[in-house]
């Protein structure tokens, strides 16, 4: 049996974007309606919500207080063959690539030379005129698509060789908000 994880963002006790969250379980065979589930609980501040599921249905929720750190530093790793289009509860593959990362926060994963995300993050890159994101990333991550949908993020495919065109870098996912410009830089070693 798959299981399968969705990272929410509750902001006093408020679940942000759970349409984008609902629509991605839909792809996955599920179908969950979380606005009833979360609705009433009664959670303070910043918050993640980890719900873990099957098509069956939810195994657990979990609720913890939230404080951001993003990396700072990441280090650029190869897996060519890693395929990640659901958003699994196992990520031991994720994580042995991230085990890579050297003196590095985390790893910017690309697939044959392309970029695609970093071990818990969607990426976007400033060219100077419009934020690009990978074309094709490991994981269409819900705050990705609705940057996408609203038009602040345009697709394309990014290549390693494309980094010193690209003026700055931005991660992002469920509980990093892509305003708040959390930014990193690079290792190429």
């Amino acid at each position: 049996m798959c299981r399968l994880l969705e990272t929410i963002c509750l902001k006093n006790g408020v679940p942000q974007h759970l349409a984008y969250h609902e629509a991605r379980m839909a792809r996955a065979g599920a179908k969950v309606a979380l606005l009833p589930i979360l609705e009433n609980n009664h959670t303070t501040g910043l918050v993640k919500c980890r719900v873990i599921y099957t098509l069956e249905g939810i195994e657990t929720i979990e609720f913890q207080a939230y404080t951001p750190l993003p990396p700072r530093t990441l280090q650029i790793v190869e897996a060519p063959h890693l395929a990640y289009p659901l958003k699994y509860a196992d990520r031991s593959a994720i994580e042995a690539l991230a085990s890579q990362k050297g003196v590095a926060e985390d790893v910017l994963i690309t697939r044959n030379g392309y970029l695609t995300d970093t071990s818990y993050c969607n990426v976007a890159f400033w060219n100077g005129a419009e934020w690009l994101t990978p074309e094709i990333p490991l994981l269409e991550g819900t705050a990705r698509a609705r940057l996408i949908v609203a038009g602040k993020l345009k697709p394309a495919p990014l290549h390693i060789l494309d980094l010193p065109t690209q003026f700055s870098l931005r991660i992002f996912n469920a509980m990093l908000d892509f305003e708040e410009g959390y930014t990193a830089t690079t290792h190429v070693l």
